[in-house]
Formats: C-alpha cells, sequence, structure tokens
C-alpha cells in the first residue's frame, strides 16, 4: 500500500469550484450585457463547468483541430480569445461563456430566443400564470459559466485560427507550423541534473 505521502489527489469535482485566479475578469467581457449575466450566474451558482472536447493534431493539414461540445449555446453567450498565462506564459485558446436554462430568471439571450422560438411564458414555471417555483423532475444538462483553456503554439496569432459553431459544437482549427523531426527534436534535448 503506498504510503499518503505518494498518494495522487482525487480529481476536482465536477463541476469545478470558482476561484477568481481560474475565470476572466468580468473587466474583459465582451460586452456589458454578457458581463452583467455572468456577475450573476457567479453569485448564484459559485461554480463554472468545462465543457467536453476532443483535439487531434492534424500533421497533413498542419493544423491542430478540435471539437468542444456547447449544445444549445448560441454566438452571442460565446467568447473565445487567444491570452498568454500571467505565470507560465503559455499561449491559450480562452472558451469562455455560458447557457441559461429554459425557465432561468436571469434574462439574456438564449437558443430558443435566438432562433426565433417563442419565449417561455413564465420564469416561474413551464405554464401561464403559475405561481409555483419551477422544479425540476430530471435535470441532466449543464447550465451557468463554462470555461475551458486549449493550448496553443506560442506564434500564435488571431489570424491562426478558424472557428465555427455549428448545431451544438464548436470547431475550432489552429495552423501551426511544421512540425519537428524526431533528429530536431532529440537535438534539441537537454539534460537537468539533479542535486
Amino acid at each position: 500500500m503506498a504510503s499518503p505521502e505518494h498518494t495522487c489527489a482525487p480529481p476536482p469535482p465536477y463541476p469545478t469550484l470558482v476561484s477568481a485566479s481560474m475565470l476572466p475578469p468580468l473587466a474583459v467581457a465582451p460586452s456589458a450585457s454578457f458581463g452583467a449575466i455572468i456577475q450573476q450566474l457567479r453569485i448564484q451558482n459559485n461554480f463554472f463547468y468545462q465543457p467536453r472536447l476532443n483535439c487531434h493534431y492534424d500533421v497533413a493539414a498542419a493544423a491542430l483541430k478540435a471539437s468542444i461540445e456547447l449544445p444549445g449555446v448560441c454566438k452571442d453567450n460565446l467568447h473565445v480569445t487567444l491570452v498568454d498565462s500571467a505565470i507560465n506564459h503559455v499561449r491559450n485558446l480562452s472558451i469562455w461563456g455560458f447557457l441559461l436554462p429554459p425557465y432561468s430568471p436571469i434574462s439574456g439571450v438564449t437558443s430558443a430566443a435566438a432562433s426565433g422560438a417563442e419565449a417561455p411564458q413564465s420564469a416561474s414555471g413551464p405554464y401561464p400564470g403559475s405561481n409555483m417555483p419551477f422544479q425540476y423532475m430530471l435535470r441532466e444538462r449543464k447550465y451557468g459559466e463554462f470555461y475551458r483553456l486549449l493550448p496553443v503554439p506560442p506564434e500564435t496569432k488571431s489570424n491562426d485560427v478558424l472557428v465555427i459553431l455549428d448545431a451544438g459544437v464548436l470547431y475550432v482549427t489552429v495552423s501551426f507550423q511544421k512540425p519537428l523531426t524526431q533528429e530536431e527534436v532529440d537535438a534539441s534535448r537537454e539534460v537537468i541534473n539533479l542535486t
């Protein structure tokens, strides 16, 4: 049996508890309404979730390709930027946004409203004139603020990135330089001496 000092910490619970250093500050929100909704969500929930993604390098196309699950999210509720980490200076593609549940008391653009569908009659429940608070019988979908970082090559500029939101999936393509050969990787290897 492993001693306590050698055991790995369990993965963080899902959703992730909010730390001020983990999320973008409200000052960098793309609009005042986006920032106001994010602020309300942070007060109400105190957590965010990380959308699931698939990512691979397409060597033939010299591109990093990712597909990120964002069902129900509309473009107005999504903010994609390139940002450098403050601590280790790693370049990342930041995917930040929110998804409001259908009967949310927070006002904002919902996917139904963006597609032209009729908005719910009451924020308190699904029935017009209902004074009964809305309660889920089953809730499996994720709502609220989401945030995901995708590491990209350090020389990446905004014109190297193509982002398309289609059918609830965010498709990201990041162009990069030709990969190093194994000989170039071996030549760049530096041994670190232990003291």
